[in-house]
């Protein structure tokens, strides 16, 4: 576009005179920009479908089941799942690479706050139950010298 917006500024000047000319170098570039048009596809569509891969794997995420809110109430067993649901969508997600060069631009931002939002869903209530633990353990281990101090050797066991 910008060699044609040049022929046409320097075309001013001849008035004209050279219209087979410019027909021969119009049909030049559209010629020489086929290649680029084509990859320019190819990219696009391999843009759409990362993106439409990267929203599958969000729905999935979100359908993941989630353990009770209370950590007390929850099952070792539904946690795991929920970690091994956050590693596997973790993994696949950085194999599909970097948001800015794989997905359409106009498409980055929404996409983004799909993820923010759908992983804060269920990272929080995984934090509040590391938390919990976390504080159950500590809890144990207080336990665990008040026994210690208090108790002869043969009455700590």
């Amino acid at each position: 576009e910008q060699l044609r917006a040049r022929w046409k500024a320097l075309d001013t000047t001849t008035h004209g005179a050279q219209s087979a000319l410019w027909k021969r170098f119009d049909a030049a570039l559209t010629l020489a920009w086929q290649p680029v048009a084509e990859q320019r596809q190819q990219l696009a569509t391999a843009r759409e479908q990362n993106l439409q891969a990267r929203q599958n794997l969000l729905s999935e995420l979100a359908a993941c089941p989630r353990p009770p809110a209370e950590a007390a109430t929850a099952h070792a067993a539904d946690w795991r799942a929920l970690i091994q649901a956050l590693e596997h969508f973790h993994s696949t997600w950085r194999k599909l690479g970097p948001l800015e060069h794989t997905i359409p631009k106009q498409a980055q931002d929404a996409l983004q706050t799909r993820l923010s939002s759908t992983l804060a869903a269920l990272e929080a209530p995984l934090h509040n139950a590391r938390l919990t633990a976390r504080q159950q353990r500590l809890q144990l281990i207080e336990q665990a010298r008040q026994l210690q101090t208090a108790a002869s050797d043969r009455d700590l066991v």
